[in-house]
């Protein structure tokens, strides 16, 4: 796994291998630090939109490993794909990450990002900021 994801073997690699490599890690019960780090690198950095899908579901798992939920707030700031885009919403509000309110009041006012991910965005402010969820 972590030879398929180091950033200098990307293109010696399919995206179905880089898929299959990220998907390996749901088989660990605990991720190291090099781990995390190569999931949040192929979900920043990773010219296939399926494989940053796959990494950003792979990196829920790891949810109380350091670095994880602050990758998953910074990586709003530069992932441009709608389908990303709500997929990360969807896991900040997932796991009650309150720290996410501002990255993602961010989304709602950018008027480039699409009326879905907008709309997204705002129900995901409204979860977080009104439902009863324990702080992070």
């Amino acid at each position: 796994m972590k030879k398929v994801l180091a950033f200098e073997q990307l293109p010696n690699t399919s995206a179905s291998e880089r898929i299959q490599a990220v998907n390996q890690s749901s088989e660990l019960d605990q991720a190291d630090q090099e781990i995390t780090k190569l999931l949040i690198n192929t979900l920043n950095f990773d010219e296939n939109i399926n494989v940053r899908l796959a990494a950003c579901q792979a990196l829920i798992r790891f949810e109380n490993e350091p670095d994880v939920r602050e990758a998953l707030i910074q990586s709003l700031k530069i992932q441009t794909d709608p389908n990303i885009q709500i997929t990360l919403i969807d896991a900040l509000v997932a796991i009650k990450e309150k720290r996410a309110v501002e990255e993602i009041q961010r989304l709602v006012q950018d008027r480039q990002v699409l009326d879905i991910v907008r709309q997204k965005a705002e129900e995901g402010i409204h979860r977080l900021t009104h439902e009863g969820n324990t702080p992070s």
